[in-house]
């Protein structure tokens, strides 16, 4: 696999504020075999950015690599259908029953989570397929840009089971909550059912301010660990990358894990100052109290108890 990085300085004139860059590349590989003449069909990647927006933005972007190689009738968990042109979809086999948003042969469909991105499907054929994310990007309620990314998936058929990732610490959960200011810590246990291969794992640095450390052999377990802030208030999501050693095409998947970010939890002294009171003993009459708070934050709310 060759990774190319194409990049320049662009400095954009003043009177517009959506831009739009994309790419185009004639043409597919001819071995695709998901779409209709796939020779005759370009590759286009694009991304969307607006250039008032303040602070300044940058366009969303992907911190894990393409995994084009998966096991058939294995499932495959991965974090990340395609256009020609611009606005062109490209010809999906639909005779097969492929189309945009069943871009693959497989069990039950593709499912991809809205918020995270995290990609399911267990494919039932050997194929090499096209699939197609595109990434939005919200401030306040108002979408400032969108990114594009375009993967080809080769489907083969594999003597090599693929590793797996529990939840958090042990469990099938994959989110959990933390509070600003307290670390949160949770272990990630990892298993293959191939004897003789050696596990690694890799996080994608998703959440910058956290830690991984990973120990155990052959199959690690890794502790993540991260003290959010004030600024990471809301939902933060990072992927960790399991793969064994397998030759000649490693077996790996991508997990997604997420996590709640609550806000602190404020506490105020509150002074309560009594008066009047009117201490009647008499049954069916407990009496009377006039009650004024003060300090803190408005508006109070008051319960009774039994003494």
């Amino acid at each position: 696999i060759q990774e190319y990085i194409y990049q320049s300085v662009v400095t954009f004139p003043t009177g517009c504020t959506q831009w739009d860059m994309s790419w185009t590349l004639c043409c597919r590989n001819a071995a695709i075999t998901t779409l209709t003449s796939p020779s005759s069909n370009q590759m286009h990647v694009s991304a969307s950015i607006n250039s008032t927006t303040t602070p300044c933005n940058s366009s969303p972007t992907f911190l894990n690599y393409p995994t084009p190689f998966v096991c058939n009738n294995q499932p495959v968990y991965y974090n990340h259908g395609g256009y020609n042109t611009a606005n062109n979809p490209i010809t999906y086999d639909v005779a097969q029953g492929i189309s945009p948003s069943n871009p693959l042969h497989t069990v039950s469909g593709v499912s991809i989570d809205p918020t995270t991105g995290a990609v399911n499907f267990t494919p039932n054929a050997v194929q090499v397929g096209v699939m197609c994310v595109l990434v939005e990007e919200f401030r306040n309620g108002v979408k400032i840009g969108e990114i594009v990314r375009d993967i080809q998936f080769t489907i083969v058929n594999c003597n090599n089971m693929m590793p797996t990732l529990s939840g958090i610490n042990g469990t099938t959960n994959f989110s959990t909550s933390a509070q600003v200011g307290q670390q949160t810590c949770f272990n990630i246990n990892s298993t293959d059912p191939d004897s003789g291969q050696t596990l690694t794992l890799t996080y994608n640095g998703g959440i910058p301010a956290g830690v991984l450390t990973s120990a155990g052999n052959p199959h690690p377990t890794g502790t993540f660990c991260w003290t959010p802030t004030l600024a990471d208030v809301g939902v933060n999501s990072f992927t960790i990358n399991v793969r064994d050693d397998y030759c000649p095409i490693v077996g790996q998947n991508t997990y997604t894990y997420t996590i709640n970010v609550l806000p602190p939890v404020v506490t105020c002294n509150v002074a309560v100052a009594v008066s009047g009171i009117n201490d009647v003993q008499c049954s069916g009459n407990d009496g009377t109290a006039v009650i004024a708070a003060s300090g803190g934050t408005g508006p109070y709310t008051y319960s009774v108890i039994n003494w």
